[in-house]
This record gives C-alpha cells, sequence and structure tokens, in this order.
C-alpha cells in the first residue's frame, strides 16, 4: 500500500540505475529481489513494473479482444457495462 497515495506513481520515472539493479536483481535471483523490493523507492518499484508490462510478448489486454475493449469502453449505461 506504500504507493496508493503517492501522485504520479505511473507518470515519473525511478532512477534508472536503481531500475537496472532491481531489474537484474529479480530476474537472476528472484526471491531476494521480491524479498528486497522495500528497500527500492517506489518509484524505481512502479518504473520495474511498467517495464515488465511493456515487454511482454503480447499485451494484457490482447489484440484478439482489442476491438471488444473499444467496444465496452463506449457503453455509458453502468449496469450494461
Amino acid at each position: 500500500m506504500t504507493g496508493l497515495y503517492i501522485e504520479g506513481l505511473y507518470r515519473k520515472s525511478g532512477l534508472s540505475s536503481k531500475v537496472r539493479e532491481l531489474r537484474r536483481l529479480l530476474d537472476e535471483r528472484p526471491d531476494e529481489g521480491v524479498d528486497r523490493l522495500d528497500s527500492y523507492a517506489v518509484h524505481v518499484r512502479a518504473s520495474v513494473l511498467k517495464s515488465f508490462f511493456r515487454e511482454l510478448p503480447e499485451p494484457l489486454l490482447t489484440f484478439d479482444l482489442y476491438d471488444d475493449f473499444i467496444l465496452a469502453a463506449e457503453i455509458t449505461d453502468p449496469q450494461e457495462r
């Protein structure tokens, strides 16, 4: 919950050297990386998360369902949505 109230959490980038360090740690020693997450600034953690999503081979909102997501976003009635 640390970052829940941080303004610009996903807009502002973390220090690039720390982002690289954390990514390397999570790639090479995931258990240790997870244990040490709290030692990194919240913007560093958010930057690592953003890079993970950016580098997925297929986005979470898949290409196949893109049109459905767009249609759902255009529905104004909360009950229907």
